[in-house]
């Protein structure tokens, strides 16, 4: 049909944000570990919640699926471990950003590589988890000197003497994880991608896109009006000139975060000026992934 034969000439761009944070996948593993002890006593099967590597996995199949659509799509995952934030694949070390974005797919056939993606997620996983744990550890310890010094002397975070970090001490630990900053970061490795695809050298935005971009616009199209038209509009430009169609995944697994929400409103103004589309996947935890197996 002519919307097949449309749909096999996309070429996408796919740059998933994946919420990894320890707080929780911590938390999953250990229900899980309870739980099965209990059903196999009974002689059942695991009845779940997903662990990290179920998700790593199926974040590998699921990426070998997108690359099959098209030689020329791209993948980019994003890994979001509470504060902190990376690329995991492509990996920096092999330049493989740089070569997702520059080199043409008929160098290698596809635009993904398996065994590199395969690879690279779970390095990129540990490392982050890692971080994260040693930037939990390091607040923990700071908080322990300061409320050890505090009822002798209130000014100890101002005494160069006493080797605290500050802003480590004091900085009360939010909950859920940096989706906000993980969303920035998606957006400006998808800006690199359109700046290469443009060829200019710099700014990457559609010139048709100027009055589609403006606030009123933006406003317009988040109410609903017009906003099937010009996605539509968006989307024929950009298949015209060869580009690739950019879109953002959210897995999220911790709970939002409210300081956040200003910086994520932003990054959705963003989105909508550029034409990226922004879906979520929230992955529930133990209680209710049981209800729904159960049902």
């Amino acid at each position: 049909s002519t919307l097949a034969a449309e749909m096999s000439l996309d070429k996408s761009l796919l740059t998933l944000i994946l919420d990894v944070s320890p707080s929780i996948w911590g938390l999953r593993e250990s229900f899980r570990d309870a739980d099965d002890a209990m059903r196999t006593k009974k002689k059942k099967q695991s009845a779940g919640p997903a662990r990290l590597d179920d998700l790593l996995t199926s974040t590998v199949s699921f990426g070998l699926a997108f690359a099959s659509l098209h030689r020329e799509n791209c993948f980019v995952i994003i890994g979001v471990a509470d504060d902190e934030t990376a690329v995991l694949y492509p990996r920096k070390d092999v330049q493989g950003l740089t070569r997702m974005v520059n080199e043409p797919s008929e160098m290698s056939g596809s635009k993904i590589d398996g065994r590199l993606l395969n690879d690279g997620l779970k390095l990129g996983v540990r490392e982050l988890v890692m971080r994260a744990a040693e930037c939990a550890t390091r607040r923990a310890k700071a908080a322990v000197t300061v409320n050890a010094n505090v009822p002798s002397n209130p000014d100890v975070l101002s005494n160069p003497a006493v080797d605290v970090d500050a802003d480590v001490a004091t900085q009360k630990k939010s909950p859920g994880s940096a989706i906000a900053s993980a969303i920035s970061l998606a957006l400006c490795v998808i800006n690199r991608f359109s700046v290469a695809a443009a060829g200019n050298g710099g700014a990457a935005a559609d010139d048709g896109d100027n009055e589609v971009g403006s606030d009123e616009n933006v406003l317009a199209m988040m109410e609903g009006r017009a906003a099937r038209k010009t996605a539509e509009e968006r989307e024929r430009r950009r298949r015209e000139r060869g580009w690739l169609s950019p879109r953002i995944l959210v897995v999220q697994s911790t709970e939002d975060r409210t300081g956040d929400y200003n910086a994520l409103m932003n990054g959705t103004f963003a989105a909508i000026k550029g034409g990226v589309v922004v879906d979520a996947l929230f992955v529930p935890g133990g209680n209710a992934q049981r209800g729904s197996g159960a049902t």
